[in-house]
């Protein structure tokens, strides 16, 4: 055991710790993305071995007979190429941030699950904006009802979206790392604005606190994805035409929406956030009422999206 006066001696170039008198190690506790390129590498030279020793020669580019060091480190190298590609290595690559780390991703859930999600985070950026006033109604018509609130509804499809990714990375570690991160940036987002229910002493500091959190949690959405719940809001809000704030039957028909965009608006997360009237009032909001449309202009739900809807996956 180390003596409570002995100086810890650092061994250069181990990263390990040592102390004098024991043969206790300490290793600096490794960061997930660390974890995750060793066991990565790791992964490639295994596979790269096993295919040098079952392919044939010819099929890695060796000749019959080749036996120097040079031929079969060019083998291996060809090896180690197929195997990272077969692997699918690569990390995807985050919206807005370099510096996160996705891990392999099976399949992502609807981009549209992502709409109340972005309306919040320009809602509460937009808010931030404001030079310090704090947008007391607003906050309070979307933050009224308890767990029943226009809030909870929104970071619930946040969370049914993190819940939906489906993983295939070979490393684990990387994989809960991608998990918690989601759930804590949403729940960090949440207490923020909880904390920013007393306006009375609340600023908007607060605010764009959380619209940074929920800005993280996007980052680790595909950027096509958040391009495209972008798109819809700019669309509603761009066929707002007498600028009155609220979209009418004929500026609905008349927006620059898809087959799928209307079904989305209209019966999907986001529908649902309009009809309830759950959307935040701020610069890009347009008040549409869907209950308000007749049978005509409602769509048609393809039998392949009835189950995502009810199961509120889209």
């Amino acid at each position: 055991l180390s003596l409570p006066h002995t100086r810890p001696r650092t061994t250069l170039g181990s990263g390990v710790l040592a102390r004098r008198g024991g043969n206790r190690t300490t290793r600096p506790k490794k960061k997930p993305e660390e974890r995750s390129l060793e066991t990565r590498t790791m992964a490639v030279v295994v596979v790269a071995w096993f295919l040098l020793m079952s392919s044939p020669r010819e099929a890695l580019g060796l000749q019959e007979g080749a036996t120097s060091r040079r031929s079969m480190l060019e083998g291996f190298g060809r090896a180690a190429a197929a195997a990272s590609s077969s692997l699918a290595l690569p990390c995807l690559p985050a919206f807005g941030d370099d510096d996160v780390i996705i891990p392999s991703i099976a399949s992502q859930p609807s981009w549209s699950l992502l709409l109340p999600v972005v309306d919040l985070q320009g809602a509460l950026a937009s808010w931030a904006r404001s030079g310090g006033e704090f947008p007391e109604e607003a906050f309070k018509a979307l933050t009224k009802g308890g767990i029943f609130s226009g809030k909870n509804y929104i970071f619930g499809c946040g969370t049914r979206y993190a819940n939906l990714v489906k993983y295939d990375d070979i490393d684990k570690a990387l994989v809960r790392s991608d998990q918690n991160a989601r759930f804590n940036l949403l729940f960090e987002a949440n207490k923020l604005m909880d904390e920013a229910k007393d306006v009375n002493t609340a600023d908007a500091s607060k605010l764009g606190e959380a619209a940074s959190k929920l800005d993280a949690f996007l980052a680790r959405a595909p950027a096509a994805d958040v391009r495209e719940a972008r798109r819809v809001i700019r669309a509603l809000k761009d066929a707002d035409a007498d600028n009155d704030g609220s979209l009418s039957k004929e500026e609905y028909v008349d927006a620059k929406l898809s087959d799928f965009d209307r079904i989305v608006v209209v019966w999907g997360v986001f529908g649902t956030t309009l009809a309830q009237d759950f959307r935040p009032r701020y610069e890009d909001t347009v008040k549409f009422d869907v209950l308000s449309l007749d049978g005509s202009l409602v769509p048609n739900v393809p039998d392949d999206l009835k189950g995502g809807i009810a199961m509120s996956s889209i």
